[in-house]
């Protein structure tokens, strides 16, 4: 937008530069209105009044006046070289673009008198605008996302201690809401060029599980303790048994006699 109207600027010099041109140099109005198009009428009208004054005294070239209807054109291009105008949330003026709000991110309303200009993306997770404008012209692809960020990760769960199981993960944060958008207009330029996103962020990742605790240590045996092995085999097999002993004799049971 800055070289727009830096455009319309200079436009406004001309112009005015037209209106300061003396009676006595219309080649001077005749060369600067050549900057806007074809100036042949201007050059055939300074050379009949250059014929007339040869044949008439007191006929001259009135230059001046030749500026005045220059004046509300000058005026009209003046406005539109002018930057947007703030009170503070909105943004105000005869041009304005989405690069001036880009500018400034204190303001969520946009009111172009003229045209307005999609000339930059706009990035503002979760805000609203409002563009109002009679004319809407989208420079290029561009995209207004006011779509709400993603919510955090949850933590990690603690790890366990000997012998126990790690804490669980947290939950992820919410996902932020999405912004609301307002456009209202006439006549659009290029708006299939144009994508307006107002999507609620996705839910954050849950956390991990926290790691498990180490098992505990197992027991090292007892060299000085053994177990001793009872054998038995029946009778008849040649081996001798105290069966006065009770656990043999439980152990027996309907194998004694």
């Amino acid at each position: 937008m800055g070289a727009l109207r830096n455009r319309f600027a200079n436009l406004e010099q001309d112009l005015q530069n037209l209106q300061q041109i003396p009676n006595n140099n219309p080649q001077a109005f005749a060369n600067g209105l050549a900057r806007f198009g074809d100036n042949t009428p201007i050059r055939r009208l300074i050379r009949n009044i250059d014929f007339l004054g040869r044949i008439r005294e007191g006929i001259t070239h009135q230059v001046v006046q030749w500026g005045n209807p220059l004046l509300l054109a000058t005026q009209q291009v003046h406005n539109l070289a002018l930057p947007p105008q703030s009170d503070g949330t909105s943004l105000r003026g005869m041009l304005v673009g989405t690069s001036d709000i880009v500018n400034a991110p204190n303001h969520n309303t946009l009111y172009a008198f003229n045209t307005l200009f999609i000339d930059a993306d706009l990035r503002r997770p979760s805000n609203s605008y409002s563009f109002i404008s009679p004319k809407w012209i989208v420079q290029g692809t561009r995209l207004i996302n006011l779509s709400g960020n993603d919510g955090t990760p949850g933590q990690v769960g603690s790890n366990g201690g000997i012998d126990q199981p790690g804490g669980n993960g947290q939950p992820g944060g919410h996902g932020s809401h999405g912004g609301h958008f307002y456009g209202k207009g006439i006549h659009f330029t290029g708006f299939d060029r144009l994508t307006i996103t107002t999507n609620g962020g996705n839910g954050g990742r849950g956390g991990n599980g926290g790691q498990g605790g180490p098992g505990r240590n197992g027991i090292d045996a007892n060299q000085q303790t053994h177990t001793n092995t009872v054998g038995y085999r029946r009778p008849q097999q040649g081996y001798e048994v105290n069966i006065a002993d009770p656990f043999i004799r439980n152990w027996l049971g309907d194998d004694i006699a």
